[in-house]
């Protein structure tokens, strides 16, 4: 029962990840705050460049990652972003949108 139980929340955990990974083929930009932006990079960049071993909803998402147009990253301490397509904005967020 407890083994049927993980695989279920675990074929709905990857139907998540391959959804999200779609849906991030779409928009022209990420918006990050500078701690998500921090646990995301380098990690996708990490895997599009290595997918040895990776699931197919990780690679998908990881080609999605280094291959959005702009990366924007709203931070007041973000010192300085790794890539050319990534902006920080240190104004407020509810001003920039």
């Amino acid at each position: 029962m407890v083994a049927a139980t993980i695989h279920k929340w675990g074929s709905l955990a990857m139907n998540c990840m391959i959804i999200q990974s779609v849906l991030c083929k779409m928009p022209d930009a990420f918006v990050y705050g500078r701690k998500t932006y921090q646990l995301m990079v380098p990690y996708w960049p990490d895997i599009a460049k290595n997918p040895s071993g990776e699931t197919e909803a990780d690679i998908e998402f990881a080609q999605a990652f280094v291959s959005v147009k702009k990366i924007i990253v709203f931070s007041k301490t973000l010192d300085k972003a790794e890539g050319k397509n990534t902006e920080i904005v240190r104004t407020n967020l509810k001003d920039e949108i």
